[in-house]
């Protein structure tokens, strides 16, 4: 079925993402930092780091805030739908659930699905992030579900400027003796965009990596986790559990 509310609330969500795609290439192009390649020798490894010269602007995680919010609300607008099609009247207390336990869902079925055929109760049920017995935390529904509460309830969500380097098929290593270290300028890239840097170690050839360099998350389930890997991944989910209604 086609519930026109929720469609038109993913695409602002999409349009959000969108935006957010803009606001770090526009961020990207001042340079906003500097990454930092140094050798670990007890581990015969290089380390990646990253010097920050300015701050994320504001704007970037207020969309972030905006898509997380867009997404989650969408779900909300879906069972007001269903209820709606199924002769029912949606109250302020319909709602999609995303429960830890079977017994929060419980308690909140007929509270948040009053209304909701059976076999649709059923199937948000196999939708919950306790459902498959995985850890709840790295089940998207709740990742969706942190991200928007964070952002309505508490603050704009917080990020940071996170690298990796990508290295060359020998990995980065060094001679006795000689060292290996590098600091490069660079801008912010997007998601799975390579930035080329020169590595030099001592008595040994030239070698060539890559940094990669993006927007993480600084708290949450998806603390760690680059921002545009992890809101592609929430709008695959939700579109996937709106085309099953």
């Amino acid at each position: 079925m086609i519930y026109r509310s929720v469609n038109e609330k993913l695409a602002w969500a999409k349009y959000h993402f969108e935006l957010l795609k803009s606001e770090v290439e526009r961020y990207a192009q001042s340079n906003p930092g500097n990454a930092v390649l140094d050798a670990d020798r007890n581990v015969n490894r290089a380390v990646v780091g990253f010097e920050s010269l300015h701050p994320i602007p504001v704007s970037i995680p207020l969309t972030i805030g905006d898509c997380a919010q867009n997404l989650r609300s969408a779900l909300d607008y879906l069972i007001y739908e269903i209820v709606i099609a199924n002769g029912g009247k949606p109250t302020e207390k319909h709602a999609f659930p995303v429960c830890k336990t079977y017994d929060r869902f419980r308690d909140l079925r007929n509270k948040r699905l009053a209304g909701v055929p059976g076999s649709t109760v059923t199937l948000i049920e196999s939708l919950q992030p306790y459902f498959d017995g995985k850890p709840y935390k790295s089940d998207p529904l709740y990742i969706i579900d942190e991200l928007a509460n964070i952002n309505k309830h508490r603050h704009i969500p917080v990020t940071f400027l996170k690298s990796r380097v990508i290295l060359g098929t020998s990995g980065a290593m060094w001679s006795k003796g000689g060292g290996l270290s590098m600091t490069l300028s660079m801008g912010v890239a997007q998601a799975n965009t390579q930035v080329p840097a020169a590595v030099s170690v001592t008595d040994q050839p030239q070698m060539y990596h890559q940094i990669v360099a993006s927007i993480a998350f600084s708290e949450g389930c998806a603390k760690g986790e680059f921002v545009a890997e992890v809101l592609d991944k929430l709008m695959k989910f939700v579109e996937g559990i709106v085309s099953r209604f």
